[in-house]
């Protein structure tokens, strides 16, 4: 379980491999404002950083106090989970992974 402070309109990718397709599981535990989460690969992490409305993502949800997902990822080789703060308020997040 890790927890980090986000910024008003930031977000926070985190980068995980996989030497092959599998299951994982992610989760969001607490967040002091509602966060959106996305399942990227290198394209969709280059999708978010430059701020496109709509992301190309394996999974995730929008704007929740609380997520939980499982599911199979295509991905062989890196991929992130993005954390984005889309309030005007500073937030603690506390998320895990599993795979």
């Amino acid at each position: 379980m890790q927890t980090f402070q986000l910024s008003p309109h930031s977000f926070r990718s985190i980068q995980y491999n996989l030497t092959r397709p599998k299951m994982i599981a992610f989760e969001v535990i607490t967040s002091g404002a509602p966060v959106t989460t996305f399942l990227v690969d290198y394209i969709g992490l280059a999708e978010v950083r430059s701020g496109q409305p709509s992301v190309a993502s394996y999974g995730g949800f929008p704007q929740r106090y609380q997520h939980y997902q499982e599911l199979k990822l295509p991905i062989v080789g890196a991929w992130w989970l993005v954390i984005a703060n889309p309030t005007d308020i500073v937030t603690n997040v506390t998320y895990e992974v599993r795979y």
